[in-house]
């Protein structure tokens, strides 16, 4: 293994090339450049601007060529040459440089996670760690979980028409460990009074955040476990329900029906009777 020490005047430039990498993206982000497919071309392209100063990197110290991520065998090529490479501190640089040459999921800017994939991108640079150590796996989730909750259970008290301050007064015997009340408030006060388009509107919006398949309330992994296992514990165990009113109208629309069903067969029947 070369000792970091006798790398220190390479990392160090190389240092100065990847924080001007990872860079390159914010000029869409700034939307000093709008035009996505021309900046998409400029960051992930080969022989441009992302993939030049790539290049540079490789050579700083030696390594094999970072493969652009548009290709579509970039994946395989890195794997290749991240196992050509026996210094473990040039393994590391490596594997770091392929990781911020991705972009942050291309150019996707709204991804609920970009400011902690640029956080671990600033700490990899610095310390040759791919992750944060105080960092707790599932963090976020959690959080988007508890959120999630927060407005699905609002917006669900609201469809039943149950008053805001009974809704908080049913929340205070439970020990709460995340902010349920601020989403709660929010719902009402701006959703005020019901009628039948607000109902509409907020019932689809209830929807979409229980069973959104990018990351509902209800999604579930292949092994039928919720995403969100803490949130979903923590409803079970206090008996918090962000489905009554989807539940009560089901129920109210399935026994609409047998009426109508009843009716019919009758009516059938008459007809079948008069034909004699």
């Amino acid at each position: 293994m070369e000792n970091v020490k006798t790398l220190l005047p390479e990392i160090n430039e190389q240092y100065k090339k990847r924080f001007k990498r990872m860079l390159v993206p914010f000029e869409f982000f700034s939307k000093r450049n709008k035009n996505y497919w021309d900046m998409k071309r400029v960051c992930f392209e080969k022989g441009l601007l992302g993939n030049q100063i790539d290049q540079k990197i490789s050579e700083i110290l030696n390594l094999p060529e970072i493969p652009p991520s548009l290709d579509k065998d970039a994946w395989e090529k890195y794997n290749e040459n991240l196992n050509l490479i026996q210094d473990p501190t040039k393994k590391r640089i490596y594997e770091i440089a392929y990781t911020i040459s991705r972009g942050l999921f291309g150019l996707s800017d709204c991804h609920h996670n970009k400011y902690r994939i640029i956080e671990n991108w600033i700490h990899m640079i610095g310390t040759l760690k791919m992750s944060i150590d105080e960092r707790k796996h599932g963090t976020e989730r959690r959080r988007l979980g508890q959120i999630l909750f927060s407005y699905a259970f609002g917006l669900d008290k609201w469809l039943l028409g149950i008053p805001m301050n009974f809704t908080l007064l049913d929340l205070g015997y439970i020990d709460i460990n995340f902010d349920i009340k601020t989403p709660l408030l929010y719902i009402y006060e701006s959703l005020g009074p019901k009628n039948a388009v607000k109902q509409w509107l907020a019932a689809c919006l209830w929807y979409n955040l229980c069973y959104n398949s990018m990351g509902g309330l209800e999604n579930f992994d292949e092994k039928m476990q919720p995403k969100y296992k803490e949130i979903h514990e923590f409803a079970r165990k206090y008996g918090l329900s962000w489905r009554q009113w989807m539940d009560s109208a089901l129920e109210k629309a399935s026994k609409s029906e047998i009426p109508k069903k009843e009716k019919s067969i009758q009516q059938i029947k008459m007809k079948k009777h008069n034909n004699y």
